[in-house]
């Protein structure tokens, strides 16, 4: 089993501000995994990059649900599927997916978004801040 590493930033001098990562969530079966990271110097930089990914996730909605033949009911786009209650995490709601039969749980368990449809779970920005005692971001 695939352990994930501890994502640390060493800098020689503090800067006194935080930095910024995009995280992009990834689903299999077992768990999420944060496979992808990328830091910025500035929240607005993230949050551009995190908006730029997220735009690509809702192409890749459109093709998976073009390929499967399983559209959305009508009136609804990839946009009433998009889970957005904290301003630093843009996600997929599952539960809606499932529920209008976009999905199943079983599909869910079976496959890979990222690899069988270019799917992820969502992207967050996380703020990491300096730790003086490590002389280390994280």
């Amino acid at each position: 089993m695939n352990r994930i590493k501890p994502f640390v930033i060493n800098r020689d001098i503090d800067t006194g501000k935080p930095v910024y990562m995009v995280e992009c969530e990834k689903y299999n079966s077992e768990r999420d995994n944060h496979l992808f990271h990328r830091v910025f110097l500035d929240i607005e930089s993230a949050r551009e990059y995190q908006m730029e990914l997220w735009n690509h996730e809702i192409a890749n909605f459109y093709q998976f649900t073009s390929w499967s033949n399983k559209q959305p009911p009508v009136g609804k786009t990839a946009e009433d599927y998009i889970h957005r209650n904290n301003p630093n995490y843009v996600c997929w709601n599952l539960g809606d997916i499932i529920d209008d039969g976009i999905m199943t749980d079983d599909d869910l368990s079976d496959l890979s978004w990222e690899s069988d449809y270019g799917l992820t779970v969502g992207y967050r920005i996380i703020t990491l801040k300096w730790n003086a005692e490590g002389n280390r971001y994280g």
